[in-house]
């Protein structure tokens, strides 16, 4: 089911992605205790985001002309989002449920983690996949369009650089 990516998917996958850069840079191990829930929360907040998108979609077949992923079952997303659904049911409520979160071990941070970079990883692949599709119908369209459509990535592409470079620059 092609499923176009709704303001909730859009945050939560960013707040996902400050999540995981976070992570990234963080030379301490991240603790149990300290970090589990928040770590879980985030994992949730994406899952029920793509849940509440394809669940919000029509039931009769409508053009998107957005962003968009496949949730088809049997997808590399699909996959995803079941699992971390019954990790979250299972796994993390009863870890959470205990309260016998440790400060100087991190395992259960460290699995929780790959869960929410698992699912971050598998949404991303699954709206490029959906805008690759979509680069590829440009080469059925008139040299002007093709321009046009050019014109707008490049432009995206140049104020991304300008960002980073900004971001870097701090």
């Amino acid at each position: 089911m092609i499923t176009p990516v709704t303001s909730q998917v859009s945050k939560a996958l960013d707040a996902t992605h400050k999540l995981i850069a976070g992570y990234q840079n963080q030379n301490p191990r991240w603790s149990d205790k300290q970090h589990y829930r928040p770590v879980v929360d985030k994992l949730e907040e994406l899952a029920i985001s793509i849940l509440a998108a394809t669940s919000s979609r029509p039931l009769l077949h409508t053009e998107e002309t957005t962003a968009r992923f496949n949730m088809t079952p049997g997808t590399s997303l699909a996959t995803a989002v079941n699992a971390s659904v019954q990790y979250l049911r299972d796994e993390a409520s009863g870890i959470l449920a205990k309260g016998s979160l440790n400060q100087h071990l991190s395992d259960n941070v460290v699995f929780a983690m790959d869960r929410v970079k698992a699912l971050h990883g598998s949404l991303i692949y699954a709206i490029r996949a959906e805008a690759r599709s979509d680069l590829s119908t440009l080469a059925e369209i008139s040299p002007s369009e093709l321009i046009e459509a050019a014109d707008m990535l490049a432009e995206r592409a140049h104020q991304k650089k300008a960002s980073a470079l900004k971001d870097e620059a701090r």
